[in-house]
């Protein structure tokens, strides 16, 4: 049986000869053919020039029980069917390409159709025959207003300029990987897209690529900026080549993978950005990368981030927390200069580790890095020895959503074998603390000073000296119903008796100043000797001693 096979492509006439058609072709077109009606069993179907609107060719009626559809892309169906001992296989498809040697795959140059949701075809069938599609030409989607969203095939290695420039409704694009360019305003004026993935294997991001995408929240990318071929500064893909001007206000994530070093200035004066993700094989941040980043909040710096220049993130004036990776060696001076908001340093190695980075030290101006509070980190769940060997009130950990987490205490950790659990509480009063009361009581508010506490206020009444205050104060602890405990409650302890409150003993305010504190354990000490395990905080004129016992 012959097979005939033919194609509704631009290159149709080439595979047709013109004396099949009904209609001869003119030479003053180039045709560019494509299936203008689908053949039925009613009706044969036609091929004809969606220039001119000639008809080309004619494909006879269906047989129904013979006839195949292949594929189900409302853009690009396959239909085979037999006719009179004939085989006919034809492709219907809204897309114009042509084949591109250098990738050995078929570019997309056109689309013709009006459907919101786009599925460009893995492969496409042509002249050269079955050949994967690898390139989206120069402006082939431009100011298409119905396209919402787009699938990639797989193969795709390049969206070249303007592809979607003016897509105004085009709110998701996921590209894959492979992909290894993106052209001059190649997403230009996609205002509903707000996250964008762009994969490691892209090495080219053509400038104003994503200029006038105001809704982009969050953005991935390679760090391609600073690469042979493109400008240092991260906002020339927004529009600015020199300067950070034109990345837009609702910007406010950005992970950084890739394996190149960060360049000089790259996303300095980046206003908007809150947080920023290392996530690459990154090396060495260099100067002024994030400097006058006024929004920034958050850092993440990847294993592997050896050296932070002078000035990375100086002038971040909201900056918060921090999390520095184990492999950080050099720390330059005001990397972290005026960074006034700095509160929390999540460092991924050890005490010892952090000890041994050099922080550049020129007139104190990394000390907002140094003064703040600082947590070391722990993959599983820390033991009590981990807090005695550390003397660390807490560490960290990345959670599943890969976030950091605090390790919360747990009082069933092992000491040499041994459960750790509480034991009892005592309170050592210091003469200030005595000097005070005494004071409250000449003044007479005592009573208001302790909230109503008729037991410690009896025992100042009728304490003529610290001594006896203290053996009052002892004696109660002793007496106290069914035991005295402690519970723990946002960083602060009250003494519980019996599942009541026995004294409200979190704080004896006078004039505003605060006294008397019980807090969350800080540090821990082991007496091996009497199997007890201690922690003592120094709180105003009190010292608070938590006392624990290890039991069998």
């Amino acid at each position: 049986m012959k097979r005939k096979i033919v194609n509704f492509l631009l290159s149709l006439c080439l595979l047709v000869s013109c004396s099949l058609a009904f209609t001869a072709c003119e030479p003053s077109c180039e045709h560019d053919g494509k299936v203008t009606r689908i053949p039925t069993v009613n009706m044969p179907g036609e091929f004809g020039c969606f220039k001119c609107g000639q008809k080309i060719f004619e494909f006879p009626k269906l047989n129904e029980t013979d006839y195949q559809v292949q594929g189900t892309n409302p853009d690009y169906k396959t239909y085979v069917y037999s006719k009179d001992g004939e085989t006919y296989e034809f492709s219907n498809s809204n897309f114009d390409v042509y084949y591109d040697s250098d990738t050995d795959g078929y570019s997309i140059s056109e689309y013709y159709g009006s459907n919101s949701s786009v599925i460009i075809p893995e492969t496409y069938t042509d002249t050269e025959g079955t050949k994967p599609v690898t390139i989206i030409g120069g402006y082939a989607f431009e100011d298409n207003t119905n396209l919402t969203s787009i699938t990639f095939p797989s193969s795709l290695k390049e969206i070249s300029d303007g592809v979607f420039s003016g897509c105004s409704n085009l709110a998701e694009i996921n590209l894959p990987n492979g992909l290894t360019r993106i052209g001059n305003y190649a997403f230009n004026g996609c205002s509903l897209i707000t996250s964008v993935v762009i994969p490691n294997t892209v090495e080219t991001i053509g400038g104003s690529s994503f200029e006038g995408c105001t809704s982009l929240r969050k953005l991935t990318l390679p760090y391609s900026v600073g690469s042979a071929s493109m400008p240092s500064r991260f906002g020339y893909i927004f529009g600015d080549i020199n300067t950070s001007d034109d990345v837009p206000t609702s910007l406010k994530e950005v992970v950084i993978t890739g394996n190149i070093d960060i360049s000089e200035y790259a996303f300095e004066g980046a206003e908007s950005i809150e947080t920023v993700i290392f996530d690459g094989n990154i090396n060495t941040v260099g100067k002024y990368a994030f400097q006058n980043c006024t929004s920034l909040k958050k850092v993440v710096l990847s294993e592997g981030v050896k050296t932070i220049n002078s000035c990375v993130f100086q002038n971040c004036t909201a900056l918060k927390e921090v999390v520095i990776s184990s492999t950080i060696e050099t720390i330059d001076n005001a990397a972290f200069y005026n960074c006034n908001a700095l509160e929390s340093v999540y460092y991924a190695g050890t005490k010892t580790n952090w000890n041994n980075i050099y922080i550049g030290p020129y007139n104190n101006n990394n000390a907002k890095l140094t003064d703040a509070e600082r947590y070391y980190y722990l993959e599983t769940q820390p033991t009590v020895i981990d807090y005695l060997n550390n003397n660390q009130k807490e560490f960290w950990h990345f959670n599943q959503e890969n976030n950091v987490e605090l390790w919360q205490m747990n009082i069933t950790n092992n000491v040499d074998g041994k459960t750790f659990a509480y034991s009892t509480t005592s309170v050592s009063v210091t003469d200030e603390y005595w000097q005070m009361l005494q004071i409250a009581k000449s003044q007479n508010f005592l009573e208001s000073l302790l909230a109503g506490d008729q037991a410690q206020i009896d025992m100042v009444v009728n304490s003529n000296t610290k001594a006896e205050y203290e053996s009052a104060l002892a004696q109660f602890f002793a007496n106290a119903g069914n035991g005295l405990s402690v519970k723990f409650n946002d960083d602060t302890a009250t003494l519980i008796q019996g599942g009541q409150s026995a004294t409200p003993l979190d704080y004896v305010e006078i004039d505003g100043e605060i006294y008397y504190v019980l807090t969350k354990t800080k540090a821990f000490t082991y007496n091996e000797a009497n199997g007890t395990i201690y922690e003592q905080k120094v709180e105003g004129y009190v010292t608070v001693t938590h006392v624990y016992t290890i039991v069998e």
